[in-house]
């Protein structure tokens, strides 16, 4: 399997059929859903471990992906190719809570470019 379908919105369990799309790339490769009932941004379909290496070593032959590395990544592709767009979109000077916000990154981002007050939780050791 090479790809993941989420059911629910990982935030308060709505039905992701009944989602809006907002985001799809000009390949058709990922897309982005908004929860209609708690407004947040997720992708319904992620790619596996075997789906990272499979993608990219279709799309940078010259690269070695290895399953390790897909681990540690599967997420941050998602951002790579989204999250400029969205984070776009967030008005200015809100007050944004990053759960998951690995390194900050995403934080960084919203509070230089958009001037937003942002609290970053992250449970995982870095």
């Amino acid at each position: 399997m090479t790809k993941r379908d989420i059911k629910l919105c990982p935030l308060c369990d709505f039905p992701t059929r009944d989602t809006k799309l907002i985001y799809v790339d000009n390949k058709n490769d990922f897309k982005f859903v908004q929860c209609p009932n708690c407004e947040l941004f997720y992708q319904p379909t992620y790619l596996t471990e075997v789906g990272v290496v499979k993608y990219y070593s279709k799309k940078y032959k010259h690269a070695l992906v290895s399953t390790e590395y897909a681990k540690t990544t599967s997420r941050k592709i998602s951002f790579d190719r989204f999250g400029i767009e969205v984070l776009g979109q967030i008005p200015e000077r809100s007050k944004v809570l990053d759960i998951g916000c690995g390194a900050g990154g995403s934080s960084l981002y919203l509070r230089n470019t958009r001037g937003c007050q942002v609290e970053c939780v992250e449970l995982s050791p870095i």
